[in-house]
């Protein structure tokens, strides 16, 4: 699944280990979505993401946007 959790991440200054902590999920979680290496993300995860990184999951996951 491409996305733009890294881009968002480091635009909100943001570390891998301070996302993971925020959003209750591993490092290497968060490591792996960034590089797209997972293909199927819960949508309980993309909201935790989302409100961890103050945005909107359809800013992250949705190629259009």
């Amino acid at each position: 699944m491409e996305n733009k959790l890294r881009d968002t991440r480091i635009k909100r200054g943001m570390s891998i280990s301070e996302l993971a902590r925020r959003s209750n999920t591993t490092r290497q979680t968060i490591y792996a979505i960034e590089k797209s290496e997972v293909k199927n993300i819960s949508g309980y995860l993309m909201f935790a993401l989302a409100d961890a990184l103050e945005c909107n999951e359809r800013e992250i996951f949705l190629n259009n946007m």
